[in-house]
C-alpha cells in the first residue's frame, strides 16, 4: 500500500500529467464558455422574437 501512496504522490508532480491536466482544464473552460455564449445568444434571440411578436400584435 505504501508503494501505491508514494506512486500517487510522485505522479502529481509529473510534468507530462500536469501539462495534460492543464490542457483538459483549458478545453473544459472553452467548452463552458461556448455553452454560455450559445445560451446567451439563444435567450437574446428569443427575447427579440418575443418583442417582434408584441409589435405585430399591437398593430
Amino acid at each position: 500500500m505504501q508503494a501505491s501512496s508514494c506512486e500517487t504522490s510522485t505522479s502529481r508532480f509529473d510534468p507530462v500529467r500536469r501539462v495534460a491536466t492543464r490542457a483538459v482544464a483549458a478545453q473544459t473552460s472553452e467548452q463552458s464558455r461556448q455553452v454560455r455564449t450559445h445560451w446567451s445568444m439563444s435567450i437574446a434571440s428569443a427575447r427579440q422574437a418575443s418583442a417582434h411578436e408584441l409589435q405585430i400584435a399591437e398593430q
